[in-house]
């Protein structure tokens, strides 16, 4: 981490109190000062129960927010946030989340993406009555809230089955004719699974930040680009297990291998072995 950032105050865009997790990791790790802003509505750039059609990228925007950020306060350092849901590594069968979290400098061009990923426990149920929607919602986690969707509308931010109650019946009166769809309300304010995986991401950027190119002092000299083909332990076949990893600069583009733990890879991962 070179001096002009350690120390430094950073603008962080966001409307989803996004600074509750990620200044705290900042400041401990590398003494930066983030700064929220909400000078700028970030729905604007998309949502996720569609109101708004998200037409950029996770990562542009998330360079978005960055920019507006500094833009918006003057301050030389941004962060941007952004978080998706879909298909993971199982394909539809788990929900999958993804937040990255973007350091943007306007005056050296430099932009550093942290990013954390895991299953997701994000669902859409519809149900047919008032007590099925109660009984949904006081199954979720502590903190999470919940969206109702029906023909007269949609409901956010709605915390407790009571909440979920009070709208149902705003709506219907006391007897509900008509499937509604519930689900988690997947802003970060009322997402306690994406706070968790935002806190994840802003220490993936902490390690970026502070892995420094040793020929420019640039920072996200990280070991990214993995070359497999780790030999097998029995035959010492290649497999497509880890062989080794290159950090590249992205501004001088030096280049440097950095070892990885394993030596050979179990016979389970070859295909002459296992085929």
């Amino acid at each position: 981490m070179t001096p002009t950032r350690r120390g430094a105050r950073a603008a962080l865009l966001s409307r989803h109190r996004k600074g509750t997790v990620v200044a705290p990791i900042l400041r401990r790790s590398l003494d930066i000062e983030v700064c929220e802003t909400d000078a700028f509505d970030t729905d604007l750039l998309g949502t996720f129960t569609g109101e708004i059609e998200r037409v950029l990228s996770p990562r542009e925007c998330a360079v978005r927010k960055a920019t507006l950020a500094c833009a918006l306060t003057g301050l030389d350092f941004g962060l941007g946030s952004e978080g998706t849901f879909g298909a993971g590594p199982l394909g539809s069968i788990i929900a999958w989340n993804t937040e990255l979290l973007a350091w943007h400098e306007p005056r050296t061009g430099i932009t550093v993406i942290g990013s954390a990923a895991g299953p997701s426990a994000a669902r859409r149920v519809a149900v047919t009555s008032t007590e099925a929607a109660c009984d949904l919602v006081a199954r979720f986690p502590a903190g999470q809230a919940a969206i109702v969707r029906t023909s007269r509308g949609i409901r956010k931010g709605l915390v407790g089955p009571g909440a979920v109650r009070a709208a149902l019946e705003d709506w219907f009166g006391a007897h509900l004719h008509e499937s509604v769809t519930v689900e988690y309300d997947l802003r970060a304010q009322h997402c306690p699974e994406r706070r968790e995986r935002i806190a994840d991401a802003a220490r993936d950027l902490v390690r970026r930040l502070q892995c420094i190119c040793p020929r420019c002092t640039r920072p996200d000299f990280s070991p990214d680009h993995i070359e497999p083909g780790l030999p097998c332990r029995d035959c010492g076949a290649p497999t497509g297990r880890i062989l080794r990893r290159t950090a590249r600069c992205g501004g001088c583009g030096h280049k440097a291998p950095f070892a990885v733990e394993d030596t050979s890879a179990d016979p389970f991962h070859c295909e002459n072995c296992n085929p």
